[in-house]
C-alpha cells in the first residue's frame, strides 16, 4: 500500500482480480477502486508518489526484465522511463525534476543514483554504493537509506553528499518500516502483541519508545500521509488486509 502526501488517495498491489496489478482509489470511496492497465508490478517495494499527487513511480516487469514506470493517476495511463544503467529496484521522486533510482548492476551490488530528468538523455549525477532501500523526504530536505544485509539506517543530503549514520535499527531489510511524519524519521515496529508503534529515529537510543498505537498481529508495510494525519497499513495474517486510521497528535 502507498497513500498519497495529501493522505486522500492510495494505490497498491493486490492479487484481487486473480492476477497481479496496481490499484488506484480514494481513501474515503471503496466503489472508486480502479485497476490501473497494462502496469505489472514487481511486489518488492511499495509505489513512490510525486509531491503533486498526480503520478507514481514503481518497478514493474515488461518483457520478462524489470522496468521503471510512471503512472499518471488521473488517467491512468503508465509510462516506461528508460533508466540509462542497471536494472531499476526501487524509485523515488525528488524535488525539481530529480528522481532517485535504486539499481541493480551487472555485479550483483546495488547501487543510488540521483538522476536530473530535465536533460536528454538523464543526467545521472555522484551516486552512493551499496544501497538497499531508500526514503525521501517529502519536504526534500534528506534522504534514508538502508544497505544490504547491514542493520541501520544511513541519512544523505538531497544531492547524496554529507552520509552518516543514524542507529542500528532497523535490522536488515527492514527499510520499509522507515517513514517521514512531518519532517520527522520514524521506524514503525511491532511485537509482544502490538501492531504498531513508532520508534524516532532521529533520537537518541535511551529515549523510550512511544505507547502501543495499534494492537494486533505483526507489521507487514505502511505508509503515511506527509503530515502524519493517516497511516495505512497491512499485517501478517492469513490474509493482508488494507486498514486505515485517522490519529490523534502524539508527542
Amino acid at each position: 500500500p502507498s497513500l498519497a502526501p495529501d493522505g486522500r488517495q492510495l494505490v497498491f498491489v493486490s492479487y484481487r482480480s486473480g492476477r497481479i496489478g496496481l490499484w488506484w482509489g480514494r481513501v474515503d470511496d471503496p466503489a472508486s477502486l480502479r485497476w490501473i492497465e497494462g502496469v505489472v508490478p514487481v511486489p518488492r517495494h511499495a509505489a513512490s508518489w510525486s509531491g503533486d499527487g498526480r503520478s507514481v513511480l514503481l518497478v514493474g516487469e515488461r518483457g520478462g526484465r524489470s522496468v521503471l514506470e510512471e503512472v499518471d493517476v488521473g488517467s491512468g495511463r503508465a509510462m516506461q522511463l528508460a533508466v540509462p544503467e542497471g536494472e531499476p529496484v526501487q524509485a523515488a521522486y525528488l524535488p525539481e525534476g530529480r528522481l532517485l533510482v535504486v539499481v541493480k548492476l551487472g555485479d550483483g551490488h546495488q547501487r543510488l543514483d540521483r538522476y536530473d530528468r530535465r536533460h536528454a538523455p538523464w543526467r545521472r549525477e555522484p551516486p552512493i554504493g551499496n544501497v538497499a532501500f531508500v526514503r525521501a523526504d517529502p519536504a526534500g530536505d534528506r534522504i534514508l537509506f538502508t544497505r544490504p544485509l547491514e542493520w541501520g539506517v544511513w541519512q544523505a543530503n538531497p544531492g547524496l553528499g554529507r552520509i552518516s549514520k543514524l542507529g542500528d535499527r532497523p535490522d536488515f531489510d527492514g527499510g520499509r518500516r522507515i517513514a517521514f511524519i512531518a519532517g520527522r524519521a520514524v521506524l514503525g515496529e511491532s511485537g509482544e502483541g502490538c501492531g504498531l508503534r513508532w520508534r524516532a529515529l532521529d533520537a537518541a537510543a535511551s529515549t523510550p519508545q512511544i505507547a502501543c498505537l495499534t494492537a494486533g498481529a505483526a507489521l507487514n508495510d505502511f505508509s503515511v500521509a506527509a503530515d502524519g494525519g493517516r497511516v495505512l497499513f497491512s499485517s501478517t495474517r492469513r490474509e493482508q488486509d488494507i486498514a486505515v486510521a485517522a490519529l490523534r497528535p502524539s508527542r
